[in-house]
């Protein structure tokens, strides 16, 4: 079979890659182009050749147990993509092992590792997927809201 970096390149051709980002500079030049990176990714992908056209990593932990590694996983992204901005997904519904909300304390526990990060500059920001997710679950909503003060 073919190995996971293999697979990478043949899915995410560079040059496709390269497209959509002198498009997005074409239209836009302040227009940022995200790459969305999986913790289970860095391990085995080498993403070198998209580096000159990804401006920032979205970067996201899909199990809960992943989440054991959070700080050495934060800063392996941050090696693997050098001066790129980091921003953390946090999902608020559990993709990784359930299909229920995620708990409230592992929610409050991503949170204040995000803030201890984005304070010594390794994170720039959070982005939160749960939109639609909200009214479904309210104790994970609940957690993100106090949390984030809001």
């Amino acid at each position: 079979g073919l190995s996971n970096a293999c697979k990478f390149q043949q899915c995410v051709k560079p040059d496709k890659i390269a497209n959509v980002y002198k498009a997005l500079k074409r239209h836009n030049s302040q227009l940022k182009l995200y790459g969305v990176v999986y913790q289970k990714e860095l391990a085995d992908l080498d993403f070198s050749p998209i580096l000159p056209y990804l401006d920032a990593v979205n970067f996201w932990f899909w199990r809960k147990d992943e989440l054991l590694t959070f700080d050495r996983d934060i800063a392996r992204c941050a090696e693997l993509f050098p001066g790129k901005p980091i921003l953390l997904g946090l999902f608020m519904h559990d993709y990784g092992f359930s299909d229920i909300g995620n708990m409230p304390e592992l929610l409050k526990y991503q949170l204040k590792k995000a803030e201890i990060h984005i304070k010594n500059g390794t994170l720039e920001g959070l982005v939160i997927l749960g939109d639609r997710e909200i009214a479904k679950w309210p104790a994970a909503a609940a957690a993100i809201k106090e949390s984030l003060r809001i």
